[in-house]
C-alpha cells in the first residue's frame, strides 16, 4: 500500500506538466489533476481546492468552479469542449455575462429559441432566454443555459434554482419575505425583489434584483363603439414609453402612426406592449366613410354627372329643331 501511494505522486504530477510551472519538486501530498496545484485541508478537515465540483440537472456536461478566476468550467462529454462561463447553469441575472471558448467544436449561442447571429459571446446582455450549443459534424449538444432579465419583467412568476444553489434571504418591497423553500421564490406580485442566494459547493454568493410588473398597459381607441367605427380611430396610450404596432387587414405589423389616427377602411388589430413585456391587444374594423375632402369629391362627381345628362339633353333638342 506504501508504495502504491508513493506512486501516485510522480504519476499526478507528470498530468499536471504543462498545466503549471509551479510545482514544488519537494511536496508529497495530494495534487489538483485540473490546476496541478496542491490540496491542502483546512483545520476543520475539509479539502480546499482551486477547483470545485458543481452538481448540475441536465446531467450531460461536467462543471466545475474556478475559485481564484470566479468563473465556471463547462466540458461536454463525448465533444471534448470546454468553455468558460461566468454565469452558472440555469440561473438567472440582470449583469452581463461573458462566455470564452477554450477548445473544441464551434459553438452556437441561441436566445428565445433563435440563433443570435455574430454573437460576441464576451458581452451577452440583452434580456431573454439563453442557451449555448456545441456544433459539429453529428453533434448539437447544449452544454448550459441561462436567462438575463431586463430592468422590468413580465415574464417571471416565480424563480427556481438549480440544484446546487438555494435562496439565503428575499427582500420584496424593503420587506423581508419569509422562505419556505429554500430553491424557489415566488414574484407573482408587482415590486422589487432583492435576492440573495448562494453556490452550496463553494459558498460564494450573488444578489439579483428584479422588478417585478405584471400589469397590462392601458389604452383607449377613440371613435370604437362595439369594435368598428364609422370614421378615423385614435390610439390614445396612457404611457408614452409603450410601443403599438397595428396589423391592417392580416397584413404585416407596422408602427402605429406617429398621431396615433387610424383612417383607411379595414380590419385593425392594435398590440400595445409595455417596457416590462406585458401586450394587451384590440381587433375592430372601420367601415367606408366620407369625410370631407370625400365629399368634396362625391358633390363634384354628382355635380358633373347631373352637367352631363343636362348637356345630352339640351342636345337632343336641339337636334329635333333643326
Amino acid at each position: 500500500m506504501f508504495w502504491a501511494k508513493f506512486l501516485v505522486v510522480p504519476i499526478a504530477l507528470a498530468m499536471c506538466v504543462g498545466v503549471t510551472d509551479q510545482i514544488d519538486p519537494d511536496y508529497n501530498g495530494e495534487v489538483d489533476l485540473i490546476s496541478g496545484e496542491a490540496v491542502t485541508e483546512s483545520d476543520d478537515g475539509e479539502i480546499n481546492s482551486p477547483y470545485v465540483a458543481i452538481p448540475m440537472d441536465n446531467g450531460g456536461a461536467n462543471a466545475v468552479y474556478d475559485m481564484k478566476n470566479a468563473v465556471y468550467r463547462y466540458t461536454c462529454p463525448g465533444c471534448h469542449n470546454t468553455i468558460v462561463s461566468t454565469i452558472a447553469d440555469g440561473l438567472l441575472t440582470n449583469s452581463k455575462v461573458s462566455i470564452s471558448h477554450e477548445k473544441g467544436e464551434p459553438l452556437k449561442l441561441f436566445r428565445n429559441g433563435e440563433e443570435v447571429d455574430n454573437a460576441d459571446l464576451s458581452n451577452i446582455s440583452a434580456p431573454g432566454r439563453y442557451s449555448v450549443v456545441v456544433t459539429g459534424v453529428n453533434v448539437e449538444h447544449s452544454i448550459m443555459s441561462f436567462s438575463i432579465a431586463g430592468k422590468k419583467s413580465s415574464e417571471y412568476t416565480d424563480y427556481r434554482l438549480p440544484s446546487g444553489f438555494d435562496f439565503t434571504e428575499v427582500v420584496y418591497n424593503d420587506e423581508k419575505m419569509e422562505l419556505k423553500d429554500l430553491s424557489k421564490v415566488e414574484l407573482s406580485e408587482d415590486g422589487k425583489y432583492e435576492i440573495a442566494y448562494r453556490c452550496i459547493a463553494t459558498g460564494v454568493r450573488y444578489n439579483l434584483e428584479l422588478n417585478v410588473d405584471h400589469t397590462p398597459p392601458q389604452f383607449t381607441l377613440q371613435g370604437v363603439s362595439d369594435y368598428s367605427a364609422g370614421g378615423p380611430v385614435t390610439i390614445v396610450d396612457e404611457d408614452k414609453s409603450d410601443s403599438i404596432t397595428v396589423l391592417f387587414n392580416d397584413g404585416g405589423a407596422q408602427k402605429a402612426p406617429s398621431d396615433g389616427v387610424l383612417t383607411a377602411p379595414g380590419r385593425y388589430t392594435v398590440i400595445v406592449t409595455d417596457d416590462a413585456g406585458n401586450t394587451v391587444s384590440e381587433d375592430f374594423e372601420i367601415r367606408f366613410y366620407l369625410n370631407v375632402q370625400g365629399w368634396i369629391f362625391a358633390l363634384l362627381l354628382i355635380a358633373a354627372i347631373v352637367a352631363v345628362i343636362v348637356f345630352m339633353k339640351y342636345s337632343k333638342k336641339n337636334l329635333r329643331v333643326r
